[in-house]
This record gives C-alpha cells, structure tokens and sequence, in this order.
C-alpha cells in the first residue's frame, strides 16, 4: 500500500488540511493532530501505520456513529443493527458487509451461512441499506455523487451491489485522504477527480475535494448525502 500513501501525501502537499469550525474543527486539531504532523512532514511510513490502524485510533472519530460509551456496547450496538438490517433488506447476505480489518475496535466478527467468518464494521449495515435503496434509481452503469462521502462506507456497499457504478465522492481532502486508503484496502480501483483520464475510467470511485465540486463531469444520475 506504500504507493496508495505515497499518493496521499502528494495530495496533501496540493489540497493541505482545511479549517471547518465546531465541533468538526475540534475533531481536526485534536483527534486528527498525528494524522496531520504525519503528512506535513511527508513520512509515508508513519502516515501509513496511522491509517492501517484506522479504527483502532481517533482518525475514526467524527466519521462513525459511536456514542460515548461504544467500548461497552459495541457488541450490542453492532448486533442491534445488524438485527435492523437483516429485517429491512431484501438479500441479508452478511458477506457483503466484510470490511478490511483496519484496526479492529468498531468490528464483530460474523458467522456466515457457509461458516465463514467476516468483519463487519459498526456502519455498514446503514450502508448497505443505502445502497440497497440507491440502486433500486440508478441505471447500471450509472454515476452517483456522494456529498460528505467520509471514509468511504456507502462507496464500498454500492459497489458490491453493482460493480458497473461509478461513485463520486466529495468530502475535505483529509477525510478523502482516509478514504483512498481504505478503499484501496478494501480492493476498489480509486482515482482522483483530476487524475489521467484513463485512470478515472478504470476507477470505481473518483475522489473530488469539496472545493473542486463544481468540476464533476459528467452529470451524475443521483446525488446522495447521509446527512
């Protein structure tokens, strides 16, 4: 993965580190303090241990829904939604819900029908029922812009239900920074908006910083925000 670091730092030197305020600013100049002396120094291999790490460590807050107790109530937290979304979705195969095994603190590990055994994250079943839902609107083959695309949850699920997708994430740079990452882990071709175009068309996701929003191209079919 040291190219897909190698990456990120390089756009961190173009984009840098924005300045949101509240409580979203206390979360980057607190939570996210190592993650950013990481990338200004340009050290790929610390950037690189930070993010294989990414939620066992404060990158993740701000981008997963945890009260402020989850270290005792995850396992029924992640069991109560898991519960929800097999009662509300229409193919509850949990082996779409695997997430790469990126630090491990906001994961269960879940028994398949076949015995297999699989990570799924705290979120995921939220994501897999927006993608579930997406895709019923969107024709194969389609592009959906996500607004506020966080680590990339929502990308992953769409993709595994229609790999002829396109996802356009917008979000800050340094929360796409955690996205490239993980999506790349999770085995998702990633580009960014400004990449060669052959690049762009191999990738199952695009990144596009929010302050390049007005340059998505083409249309997309459906534009989508969780918030």
């Amino acid at each position: 993965m040291s190219d897909v670091v190698a990456s990120i730092v390089a756009r961190h030197k173009r984009y840098g580190w924005s300045a949101p305020i509240g409580e979203w600013g206390e979360i980057q100049a607190t939570d996210r303090r190592e993650f950013r002396a990481a990338l200004d120094a340009g050290d790929v291999d610390e950037v690189e241990v930070l993010l294989d790490a990414l939620f066992d460590g404060p990158l993740m807050f701000g981008l997963v829904s945890l009260p402020d107790d989850w270290r005792n109530s995850l396992f029924q937290l992640v069991t109560w939604r898991m519960a929800m979304w097999a009662k509300m979705t229409h193919s509850p195969v949990v082996d779409r819900m695997e997430a790469p095994a990126m630090g491990q603190p906001i994961a269960l590990t879940v028994g398949t029908a076949s015995g297999r055994m699989v990570y799924v994250m705290l979120d995921t079943p939220r994501f897999d029922h927006y993608a579930e839902r997406i895709v019923e609107v969107v024709p194969h083959g389609g592009t959906v812009l996500e607004i506020g695309g966080g680590y990339g949850g929502t990308a992953l699920q769409l993709l595994r239900h229609d790999p002829t997708l396109r996802v356009v994430m917008v979000d800050i740079p340094e929360t796409l920074y955690l996205a490239a990452y993980f999506l790349s882990e999770a085995g998702v071709p990633v580009a960014w908006w400004d990449d060669a175009p052959e690049a762009r068309s191999h990738a199952g996701v695009v990144l596009l910083p929010a302050q390049e929003l007005a340059q998505c191209a083409p249309r997309p079919d459906l534009v989508f925000s969780a918030h």
